[in-house]
């Protein structure tokens, strides 16, 4: 099995986590890029547990935390599910790197999802007119409910040296203005000039969440 922690379209939700049976399938689905974490169960392994050893090999022990944490932060049952292991790792860090691939394997076998590009299509097709309406609405009035909304005077005051997420994505990028920045109006102001991706208030929320910074009125 192949595994692939990639960006979201969820803007609540940096990261989904998604199983593939094949390399050939991987290539074929739009979210797996550059950024995304892949490893595979089909090689040589580390230990007793399936996939720790390519991610041993393939990644710094900081960049399995930052995801793990990240993950964390933004899956309400998989923060329930791994609660102690999360208020332990985030104080005081895993002890070495393979615990911190172990931890995050076992995380991405609890949220991973299996990627069937075609059944998905296949079902959007069938999705009726009305339907389709009657979830823009609900949509529409879902994103108008949950967007933050902060006071462009509140201060920022940033947590920590470098964001608790792995580098090289967007979101990382968004996160490390925001840390450098001492309003959420300085802030707004940055995202907002980003190219490409242009950032927003829920940068700052995940921000927050991630324990990178804390907001002062």
């Amino acid at each position: 099995m192949h595994y692939a922690i990639c960006n979201s379209d969820n803007e609540n939700s940096p990261y989904q986590v998604l199983s593939f049976t094949s390399l050939v399938s991987m290539k074929n689905c739009e979210y797996v890029d550059k950024d995304s974490l892949v490893y595979t169960n089909t090689v040589p392994e580390v230990g007793h547990h399936t996939g720790v050893g390519y991610l041993i090999e393939s990644y710094q022990k900081e960049e399995l935390e930052g995801v793990w944490t990240s993950i964390l932060l933004n899956d309400k049952k998989a923060h329930l599910r791994f609660s102690d292991d999360f208020h332990n790792g985030l104080s005081r860090g895993f002890l070495n790197k393979e615990r911190a691939a172990q931890k995050l394997h076992e995380l991405v076998l609890f949220c991973v999802k299996p990627w069937k590009k075609e059944k998905q299509m296949n079902e959007a097709v069938h999705i009726d007119n009305d339907a389709i309406d009657q979830f823009n609405n609900k949509a529409q009035k879902s994103e108008k409910e949950v967007r933050p909304r902060f006071e462009k005077t509140t201060k920022i005051v940033a947590l920590m040296e470098v964001p608790p997420i792995r580098s090289g994505t967007n979101r990382y990028r968004n996160m490390e203005v925001v840390m450098g920045c001492t309003t959420v109006a300085e802030a707004m102001e940055k995202l907002r000039a980003l190219e490409p991706a242009a950032g927003g208030g829920v940068d700052i929320k995940i921000a927050v969440k991630a324990g990178a910074i804390k907001l002062e009125e």
